[in-house]
Order: C-alpha cells, then structure tokens, then sequence
C-alpha cells in the first residue's frame, strides 16, 4: 500500500497533465517556425481565451507511458462550468488514478465548484477535489502574463504562441487573427494537446454536456490523484495568481 501511494504521490507532483516530450517534428503534422518575437510591448499581440466555447481535441499524455486520445472541450467561465470528455481516460492522471487498468472513456466536470469523474461506460461517478482545492474552472484570465513568442505554421495556417509557465512552461498556439481560434496546448513536457479549429465553436455548450450522472460518489478512492490535487493545486494557483483554476 505504501509504494502504491508513493507511485501516486510522484504522478501528482510530476505537472498539470502534459505532452510529448520533444521538438515539434516529431508529433506527426507540420509544425515550422517561421518568425521569432523581436517587436516592442506594444506591438506584440495579447492572448485571447474564449469565456465561451467547445472544441475537438488529439490529445498525447507521457506521465509513465505514452498514452494517446481524442475527446472534446466544453467551457463555459461565465457559469463556472467545464467538461473536458476523452474517449480513453487512461492516460489523464485523474481518471488514470482511479482506473489506472482500465482503457475507458473519462469525463471532467466542473460545476457548483466541485470537480467530478465521470466513467460512463462503467457507470461511476465520485466528486475528486473543489475549487477551493484549486480544482475549479480553469480561469479566463490565466493567459494574462504570458509572453509572445512569435509566429509559427501549424495545420497549414499561421499562428502565434504564448508561452504562460505554472509549474512547468505552458505553450499556448491560436490562429494569427482576430478570432483566435485554438489550435494547440503544449504543457511540457507531459501533456500535449491538438485543437482541431473546424470544429470550434463560440459561445456557451449545452447545458446537458455539464449534467452528472444520478448517485455520484462524495469522494473518489484514497489512491487516486484526487487525494493530493489540493496541494498541487493550491502551488499553481500561486504560481499562476489566479484563484480556483485547473488545466486538465
């Protein structure tokens, strides 16, 4: 029991989940960097996180193993409400820790300032962490601070990336225009996030996609991640200065 805690302990202290370790060559699409920031303060674009949207995702997780899924981002900061579905849950070290033998689908939900795990196919449910835990709604404004770090071509069209470091750097691509339409999360070096911009789509996700299955458990097990997200937790908030946040 103690080394299984201490296998735990170590995944939760590892980073908010991230991606592929590496240069972008080697994720599999056209990545080439194509402009470097040397423009003054005023001229550098700032970041714009959308308060309302959803969006597709391909996500590659490295925490022990290389994991590999797809799913779909719902946000909604204006409700303080996110769910964030992945087809295979195994690799996010939330779902993860609670079923760490199992290739299941897993969803996040953030609402009434309680963060839950939704298994559907196993029919399981169980409140992880509040966000008085750290674990809210990831805040609209935690791109605040971040840094331009010039232009690159991702998915055939020109982007800009930030770069907004917490406990690790986290790289933030969106399209070069005014809709600033997503297209890649790089939390290194273990979470790597691929946005697919067709199926973006601003303003607030159906209320349905943020409603929680009857019966849901009042805690999730002891040897899950969930037992030490608080105090992970409560560092990025510092770090970050932004109260009640979570990427995950």
């Amino acid at each position: 029991m103690k080394g299984l805690l201490h296998v735990l302990t170590v995944w939760a202290l590892i980073g908010w989940p991230a991606y592929t370790q590496g240069g972008p060559e080697n994720r599999g699409f056209t990545h080439k960097f194509i402009q470097s920031s040397n423009r003054g303060t005023n001229d550098m674009p700032l970041p714009v996180w959308h308060e309302q949207f959803s969006i597709q995702f391909n996500e590659t997780t490295r925490i022990f193993v290389t994991k590999r899924t797809a799913g779909t981002w719902y946000y909604d900061a204006l409700s303080a409400k996110e769910a964030i579905y992945r087809e295979n849950g195994n690799g996010d070290r939330y779902c993860g820790s609670v079923h760490p033998f199992r290739q299941t689908p897993c969803l996040h939900v953030v609402t009434d300032g309680k963060r839950y795990l939704v298994f559907p196919e196993l029919g399981e449910c169980c409140m992880c962490c509040t966000a008085e835990m750290g674990c809210g709604v990831l805040s609209p404004t935690w791109l605040q601070g971040a840094s331009f770090e010039g232009t690159t071509t991702i998915q055939g069209v020109t982007a800009n990336k930030w770069r907004r470091d917490g406990l690790q750097p986290n790289y933030w691509y969106a399209t070069a225009d005014e809709a600033q339409v997503p297209l890649e999360l790089d939390q290194m070096p273990n979470d790597f996030q691929t946005f697919w911009p067709k199926t973006f789509t601003k303003g607030p996700p159906g209320e349905q996609v943020f409603q929680l299955p009857n019966g849901c458990s009042p805690r999730c097990p002891l040897t899950s991640v969930c037992t030490f997200a608080s105090t992970e937790a409560q560092e990025e908030r510092q770090l970050r200065n932004v109260d009640g946040s979570a990427v995950a």
